[in-house]
């Protein structure tokens, strides 16, 4: 399956948390739109030592049907622009797809993550470090595990209960569904695509889209 992408999309003044993308067909869907981000990380299983790069996901679910459409992802390293050494060949940083893909497409500004704190006090620091404040008041990383929720004991449950029911959406080529078609998706493994659509499905659980109601 591949989704269709928008070409484009409505804000709703009154309600910033509903954004309506507008798809070839003319046809408009109105989605809550959130992304998820696993930064990059090394990680120890049984004996061996692994270096999982960075990877976020732009989602909507869409509020008719609570379906959740993965419309894009990156594999990243680093939060800024990063050269190779060896190739001298230049990398997209995690910014760069913020502004390119995540606002200017989907009108996405608001991103789950979880993660061990002094990886996620890194690259925050990172990220405010390459992020020039007037840019950086335009985005919003949000700790899901501040709200009492702990992706490594959901995680594995919520992506299950989402493809059982039928409520996920996304690019059969991508490399996250790549891998949830792959033995490497499962509970014992570690996978940064894994992990951030984990997140992702963590933070729609306990931050559901609430209705504004109008003032009057």
């Amino acid at each position: 399956m591949i989704i269709p992408k928008p070409k484009a999309f409505r804000i709703n003044k009154e309600d910033q948390d509903r954004t309506t993308l507008i798809f070839e067909d003319q046809q408009a869907q109105t989605f809550y739109m959130r992304g998820a981000i696993t930064w990059p990380e090394k990680k120890t299983l049984m004996t061996q030592r692994y270096f999982h790069r960075g990877f976020c996901l732009i989602a909507g679910m869409n509020l008719e049907d609570k379906r959740v459409w993965i419309f894009d992802e990156l594999d990243f390293l680093t939060v800024d622009h990063y050269r190779d050494p060896e190739t001298k060949e230049w990398e997209f940083g995690l910014l760069h797809f913020f502004s390119t893909v995540g606002r200017a497409k989907y009108n996405c500004s608001n991103y789950w993550i979880q993660q061990i704190d002094s990886v996620m006090s890194y690259f925050r620091r990172q990220f405010n470090e390459a992020c020039p404040k007037k840019e950086n008041a335009l985005y919003s990383l949000h700790n899901v595990g501040r709200a009492k929720i702990d992706v490594s004991e959901v995680g594995d449950f919520l992506v299950q209960d989402y493809l059982e029911r039928d409520l996920l959406r996304g690019d059969m080529n991508s490399k996250l569904f790549s891998e949830l078609e792959s033995e490497k998706f499962d509970a014992e493994s570690y996978t940064s695509a894994g992990w951030a659509l984990k997140v992702l499905l963590a933070g729609f659980a306990k931050f559901p889209y609430r209705e504004k109601r109008r003032a009057g």
